[in-house]
């Protein structure tokens, strides 16, 4: 009895010497597994759900690496077609699939994740309690005051003046700035922004999508074509 109150008053003594965590520390990520490939991911929760906390890089023929570079694939993951990242027939490039999508669909994520509909990325600004700006109609949305916690620490570069282009990463998101492929094939806006394809599809023309993108301070929502490449986010099933 004697020695076990010696030790409980020794941790409690370290306990209270140790330094205490931040109030900005980035949250302590979980790792995931890829069985496909064996590849390991950071995660976050951010609000009620847990986000890879780096992008997807499992290798599809509907996917590339920035500039056709292997090596950027395996330091900012890969950019998929929209309908690579959903895994269905190249029929949907110019139908809807909208009617048979279920929730927690897979696509391309690893097994038991899901890629994220625009209510879960709604759901993971206002998580970040990002500030509603600007809807010009139903296919444009932007948020503001997300950059300090969804942009990682380092990597992204000074545009249009901004002074601090890095973020903190509170919420442990780390949004590299990994840009994207267009339409006909072009490479742009490494550096600067980091462009994300949504589940979900435009309301107007049928060879639209929704994507979301971070640049600046700001997140912002619209459609692009489902044969532009972005990022993969994938979100845990629920």
């Amino acid at each position: 009895m004697k020695y076990s109150a010696i030790i409980l008053l020794l941790l409690a003594a370290y306990a209270m010497s140790a330094p205490p965590k931040s109030a900005n520390a980035e949250p302590e990520a979980v790792e995931l597994k890829d069985t496909r490939d064996g590849k390991v991911y950071k995660t976050a929760r951010i609000g009620d759900m847990v986000w890879m906390a780096e992008n997807l890089n499992y290798s599809i023929p509907q996917s590339f690496c920035y500039d056709d570079r292997f090596t950027l694939c395996k330091k900012n993951g890969r950019l998929y077609t929209w309908l690579g990242m959903m895994n269905v027939p190249d029929r949907f490039k110019g139908e809807r699939y909208t009617a048979k999508l279920k929730k927690n669909h897979q696509g391309v994520c690893p097994i038991g994740w899901h890629v994220p509909t625009n209510a879960e990325w709604e759901a993971l600004a206002k998580a970040v309690e990002a500030e509603k700006d600007t809807c010009n109609d139903a296919d444009v949305c932007a948020w503001k005051n997300v950059g300090k916690a969804l942009k990682a620490a380092s990597g992204w570069e000074t545009e249009d003046g901004d002074s601090s282009p890095n973020g903190e990463n509170t919420s442990g998101f780390a949004a590299i700035p990994s840009g994207r492929r267009d339409m006909i094939s072009n490479y742009e806006d490494m550096g600067v922004s980091a462009g994300y394809w949504s589940a979900s599809e435009g309301i107007g023309n049928t060879y639209d999508a929704y994507r979301w993108t971070i640049g600046g301070d700001m997140l912002y929502f619209d459609s692009g074509y489902k044969n532009e490449g972005y990022a993969v986010r994938c979100v845990m099933n629920y």
